[in-house]
């Protein structure tokens, strides 16, 4: 039976604020990010903005049988018709850190986001990044890796709901993005989340 994680009111709010595939992206996989975990079965510990990786593995378009092979039992599954997420902990943090969004094509369900939100994590190039404000975690990839991505969104913060959040999408043909951001800090903090636009 899986495991259901149970959403508060104000987190519910934020989700149904927002329709753009950015912001479903980011809230969908980050707003649960303070959720005390029971046993987390793995701990992810780095992540790669260059290639897109966790832990050395390449996750976008992977199946859900294809993830867990590469980082192990999850924490959590919640299961849907057209939607799958996987959660992990991160470091023993009591915190989900790596949140994988999947959508269905045709008769497979492919990761499509990968939110990653402890600041225990650590960037193989740029380090504790998401110990940084968002819009200086932004500006720090923005300047390291200036040849694989530019700006696609500048860094802005709204009221209702308050999030702040910014944008960058690969060069090139990949359709990688990367969004960064900030929460209220009862539901989370800084995250970044690594997807592909459809």
């Amino acid at each position: 039976m899986p495991l259901r994680l149970s959403e508060g009111g104000v987190q519910r709010k934020m989700l149904r604020s927002y329709s753009a595939s950015f912001c479903a992206a980011s809230l969908i996989a980050v707003a649960w990010t303070a959720g005390a975990l029971a046993a987390p079965a793995v701990a992810p510990r780095t992540f790669d903005l260059a290639t897109a990786r966790v832990d050395g593995h390449r996750l976008l378009g992977r199946s859900v049988p294809g993830v867990t092979a590469a980082l192990g039992r999850p924490g959590e599954r919640v299961r849907g018709d057209r939607r799958y997420v996987l959660r992990y902990d991160s470091l023993g943090s009591g915190r989900w850190g790596v949140t994988i969004l999947f959508r269905r094509d045709r008769d497979r369900l492919s990761a499509w986001s990968i939110a990653l939100a402890d600041p225990r994590l650590t960037e193989v190039k740029l380090g504790y990044l998401l110990r940084r404000r968002p819009a200086a975690a932004l500006r720090a990839v923005t300047a390291t890796y200036s040849g694989l991505y530019s700006v696609a969104r500048p860094y802005r913060c709204r009221t209702k709901p308050r999030i702040c959040s910014g944008e960058l999408a690969a060069r090139g043909p990949s359709g990688i993005h990367l969004a960064f951001g900030a929460l209220p800090p009862a539901a989370g903090g800084t995250f970044v989340t690594i997807f592909e636009r459809s």
